[in-house]
């Protein structure tokens, strides 16, 4: 596969099957083999049953293994999975919308095969993230966010940080609340779930 074809499938995607999609009408389930990206091999299999969408799988990385399925309720998109390092084991979970936008993301950090991080969406915003870590299947880190009045749609974008809860001896009690002033700088947790803000610039409270 050339660089860059993963992203070029991954968004033709998006493009064919974010919305509602129908094909002529029949009663059996029918599947159809199609190429994404025009690269002359059909990595995706599109699923039909009574003239409508059902399922799509595709072969990001040309393995013949399938490595995204993609799920559909009345024709829309309802939910995927994803081999993201493509080692046979689903580690992205997504819901959507019936309008193609994602409301719920969950991660397998491990790769053991069970979530382990998890966001929420509204309106293509995370309002929510929860880390599992120490992998016991249970969220002790959790981050709330809300929208600033003056902040317009982008898809992914955390909105303020408004929120830590920590439960840091994984007993399931979130005892540690920590509340960023509302003046405060850019606040993300980095890629392993730890904490990066800005000295001074939080007021805790014990539950």
């Amino acid at each position: 596969m050339k660089i860059g074809q993963t992203t070029t499938i991954t968004a033709a995607l998006f493009l064919c099957f974010g919305l509602c999609f129908t094909a002529p009408s029949h009663s059996a389930q029918i599947a159809e083999r199609v190429d994404l990206d025009g690269d002359g091999h059909r990595e995706a299999t599109i699923f039909f049953e009574n003239g409508r969408i059902v399922k799509v799988q595709v072969d990001r990385n040309l393995d013949k293994k399938i490595d995204c399925v993609i799920y559909y309720k009345d024709g829309f998109r309802i939910r995927a999975e994803r081999d993201a390092n493509y080692d046979k084991k689903i580690d992205v979970w997504i819901k959507y919308y019936f309008t193609g936008m994602p409301w719920f993301i969950a991660g397998d950090k491990n790769f053991d095969g069970k979530p382990d991080h998890w966001r929420y969406l509204k309106n293509g915003f995370v309002y929510k993230r929860e880390w599992d870590r120490n992998f016991d299947g249970k969220p002790d880190l959790r981050m709330l966010f809300e929208a600033p009045p003056d902040m317009r749609f982008v898809p992914g974008i955390h909105n303020r940080l408004v929120e830590i809860k920590e439960d840091n001896d994984f007993d399931g009690v979130f005892e540690k609340i920590t509340r960023p002033k509302k003046k405060q700088k850019p606040v993300t947790p980095d890629s392993e779930g730890k904490i990066d803000i800005t000295p001074g610039a939080i007021e805790e409270t014990g539950v």
